[in-house]
């Protein structure tokens, strides 16, 4: 068993158990010589626990703007995982798990409507399909093709 901790980046980096796991999001917003310092002995720290960190950030870390060089060879030599917005047949696809969760029949027409008004997003599904089901019971109509204009007419895109 693992077990996790989420840091703030400090003075200084803290001491690590052995199989540590660390998050620290935004990392690639730390600014100022101390704050690289900390990041790269909280890194060696890990590393010598035989832990795991996980540095989150907009860029990639080879990216970042570090001027500590130690720092910066450790930070290029990560592996890195980007996370784009989901395509269009998985967002279908949790659109329609939100309608079922809510147990809401929708037309087919409906989902394919609102993957192109939506944002593109887990968090725009769930709201728009919350505010359809919502606006759904207030004025007690079924969702359809035009409950879904009026939504959006309301100004509702997710």
């Amino acid at each position: 068993m693992v077990n996790a901790v989420s840091l703030p980046l400090a003075s200084g980096a803290p001491t690590v158990e052995h199989g540590v796991a660390v998050a620290m999001d935004r990392a690639d917003r730390i600014a100022g010589p101390a704050a690289e310092e900390a990041l790269l002995h909280l890194y060696n720290r890990v590393v010598e626990a035989e832990g795991w960190l996980l540095l989150t950030g907009r860029e990639p870390p080879g990216r970042w703007p570090m001027t500590l060089p130690d720092l910066t060879s450790r930070l290029r030599a990560l592996p890195t995982v980007i996370l784009a917005p989901p395509d269009d047949a998985l967002l279908a696809s949790v659109l329609v798990k939100l309608f079922s969760d809510r147990q809401l029949s929708v037309p087919e027409d409906v989902v394919p409507m609102l993957l192109s008004r939506i944002e593109r997003s887990f968090a725009a599904a769930r709201l728009v399909v919350a505010a359809l089901d919502a606006k759904s019971l207030a004025e007690k109509r079924p969702i359809s093709r035009q409950l879904v204009r009026d939504l959006l007419d309301d100004g509702v895109t997710g």
